[in-house]
C-alpha cells in the first residue's frame, strides 16, 4: 500500500502526525480514493467498522468501474444475496460478462467466458439470486454474452439443487421453453433426460424430440398442459413454424 503511505505523508506531514482514525471522514474517503488496488482498498476498509461503513459503497463502485461488475459474478457463484443487492444498488451491470482468462491461464486453460450473472446463478441453483437479477432487469435469454446460444434456462439444467424452481422462475420471466441449448437440445428436454421430470421411457419415438414430444409419447396430460401453456411445441411444429 505504498500509495497510501505517500498520501498520508502529504496530508499529515511531520511534526503533525496523528492517528489515522482521528482524521475526518472527508480525508478518509480521499485516502480510499487514492488506493489504486481493489485488494488494498478491501484490506484498508476491513481494518475496523468505521472504515468499513465509510468505504464499502466506494469499494463496490470501484469494482463496477474497473472490473466490469465482477462482484455480481462472485455473489452469483457463492449465493450471497446481500452482496448481489448491494452491487445492484450501486449501479452494477446485471448483464455484465466477465473475462476469466487471467483466472485460469496459470492452470493451463485459456477460456474467455462471458457468462452473465444470471447464467451463473442459474447454474448454481440460487433461485433467490435469479429472482433478484431478473427483477433488476437481467436478460432472461442472456443474448449479450459471447455464447448467446446458451441461455440461463439451459445452465439451470445442470444445477445440483433447486433447478426446477429456478426453471419455473425463468419461464415466468419469459424464458423460451423451445430454445435450443448448447447440445442442440431444447432446454426442458435436458430436464427430462436428467430425470428432473419423471417420464418412464424417453425412446418411444425415433429421431429428434422436443419436451412436448416426450410428454405426448407418455400421455402425460399434466405435463402436456404445462408445456402448451408456456408455448411448448412438438419438433414437427417447430419446423413447420420455421418453414412457414
Amino acid at each position: 500500500m505504498a500509495e497510501l503511505r505517500i498520501l498520508l505523508v502529504i496530508l499529515i506531514p511531520a511534526p503533525f502526525e496523528m492517528p489515522l482514525l482521528s482524521l475526518p471522514n472527508e480525508l478518509l474517503l480521499l485516502i480510499g480514493e487514492y488506493i489504486a488496488s481493489e485488494a488494498d482498498l478491501n484490506s484498508f476498509l476491513r481494518t475496523n467498522h468505521r472504515l468499513h461503513d465509510l468505504l464499502l459503497d466506494y469499494l463496490y463502485q470501484y469494482n463496477i468501474k474497473h472490473h466490469n461488475s465482477e462482484c455480481l459474478h462472485w455473489a452469483a457463484e457463492h449465493g450471497i444475496l446481500g452482496t448481489l443487492k448491494k452491487a445492484i444498488n450501486q449501479g452494477a451491470n446485471v448483464n455484465a460478462g466477465i473475462n476469466l482468462i487471467h483466472r485460469v491461464s496459470e492452470k493451463g486453460f485459456f477460456i474467455d467466458s462471458k457468462m452473465t450473472p444470471l447464467s451463473r446463478a442459474a447454474a448454481k441453483g440460487h433461485k433467490g439470486l435469479v429472482s433478484a437479477l431478473l427483477d433488476a432487469g437481467a436478460d432472461v435469454e442472456a443474448k449479450r454474452g459471447q455464447f448467446p446460444n446458451i441461455a440461463p434456462i439451459v445452465h439451470a439444467m445442470d444445477a445440483e439443487q433447486g433447478s426446477l424452481e429456478t426453471i419455473q422462475i425463468l419461464i415466468n420471466h419469459g424464458a423460451d421453453v423451445n430454445r435450443n441449448g448448447d447440445y442442440a437440445e431444447a432446454p426442458l428436454l435436458r430436464v427430462v433426460e436428467k430425470g428432473k421430470v419423471e417420464i418412464a421411457d424417453p425412446n418411444k419415438r425415433n429421431g429428434p424430440q422436443s419436451p412436448l414430444d416426450r410428454a405426448e409419447a407418455h400421455n402425460d396430460q399434466a405435463l402436456i398442459k404445462l408445456l402448451r401453456d408456456y408455448g411448448g411445441m412438438t419438433y414437427d411444429e417447430m419446423w413447420a413454424v420455421q418453414d412457414s
